[in-house]
């Protein structure tokens, strides 16, 4: 005698009813965002609210291009599948040149291999970590090159990078690097500053007079001495991102490495940060704003997937408004900006925090 299923002789006497349309089986997927054997011990990701991830951003950044400004990122990591790069460029960009130079966007310290992991890691079971918007691709272009006296970079390297980025239509750019030098341009020295402010306004004025309808969102670190905020993240059209850490009260407050002032958008956890190491390794990137931009960097991403035609503004208004808690004093302050990013469940959200298109 053949067994019916019950489940499936509920569903025919629903489905009988004339007032029922449809009926089908609610199932239960386990989303491959979590499958990561490690994820448990990230918990900067757990802080961000990774079990709301996929309510709000469904495509997990599925599209989306994220220019890595950087020391390279490890491509062996990125032949395992941990890191997806651009297939338009397998092996990346370098505007550094040394006696030691590779030619490519290899990895020369590993700290671009963090930066990218914390952003973009893929999550499988053969490494170990997952980034904020672990379908994104990125685009690693090397700004520091092996020398004698060890690895070394400059703003000129910094500038070509940068213009590459837009001129290559990526859709965020990160900049896990900071200046305060006086620097070059022609025969004068000009503040960082100046120099920055000139390196984005000249592109702006570019990109419009080419017609583009967007610019990439550009995020950078604050920088990790205490002080004001370093450049490129003080230029006004990007968007500065320090670092919080939880104190012995369970409150969250600055970290003590971490540059603020004016310029300052969000923060974001800048300790205990684990994550894809050089080498395919799971483990501490070290404290470091460098390690919480990327995570604003991953946010944006995954709200592009959705949205792919927010605007710098647009978007920092949206993670005002449902990405992120303000801490020390009510709305903007210097030490922390607007807040600290996270993810609400979605009970709990704002009307209009979606960040679809539709």
């Amino acid at each position: 005698q053949v067994q019916v299923d019950p489940t499936e002789r509920i569903m025919d006497l629903i489905a009988s009813d004339l007032r029922i349309d449809q009926v089908c089986l609610n199932t239960l997927v386990e989303h491959e965002q979590f499958e990561d054997p490690q994820v448990g011990d990230q918990t900067w990701l757990q802080q961000l609210g990774m079990e709301n991830i996929a309510s709000y951003f469904p495509r997990l950044g599925n599209g989306v291009t994220i220019a890595l400004i950087d020391t390279g990122v490890d491509l062996t990591v990125s032949e395992m599948g941990e890191i997806v790069i651009n297939p338009g460029i397998p092996e990346g960009l370098s505007f550094a040149t040394g006696p030691n130079d590779s030619g490519n966007a290899s990895d020369v310290v590993g700290h671009g291999t963090k930066v990218a992991s914390v952003s973009a890691a893929t999550g499988n079971d053969g490494l170990n970590g997952i980034g904020g918007a672990p379908r994104a691709n990125v685009v690693p272009i090397r700004v520091f090159a092996n020398t004698d006296s060890g690895v070394k970079g400059n703003s000129l390297w910094v500038a070509e990078a940068i213009a590459s980025a837009y001129l290559m239509g990526v859709d965020v750019i990160n900049l896990s690097l900071g200046d305060r030098s006086r620097v070059n341009v022609g025969c004068q020295k000009v503040s960082s500053r100046d120099y920055y402010e000139r390196v984005f306004g000249n592109l702006q004025a570019i990109a419009e007079e080419a017609g583009l309808s967007k610019m990439p969102i550009v995020v950078a670190a604050t920088g990790n001495d205490g002080r004001r905020v370093r450049c490129p993240a003080c230029v006004e059209s990007v968007i500065a991102v320090g670092s919080v850490r939880l104190n012995d009260e369970g409150v969250w407050e600055r970290s003590p490495f971490s540059n603020y002032g004016d310029e300052i958008d969000f923060v974001a956890e800048g300790d205990h940060i684990l994550t894809t190491l050089q080498g395919g390794e799971f483990g501490d990137t070290g404290p470091g704003t460098s390690f919480s931009a990327p995570q604003v960097t991953g946010l944006i991403a995954l709200m592009l997937a959705e949205n792919p035609n927010l605007t710098t503004p647009e978007v920092v208004e949206k993670i005002k408004t449902c990405f992120s808690e303000d801490l020390l004093e009510p709305g903007w302050d210097e030490e922390t900006g607007w807040g600290r990013i996270v993810i609400p469940a979605p009970s709990g959200s704002s009307a209009g925090c979606s960040t679809s298109s539709d």
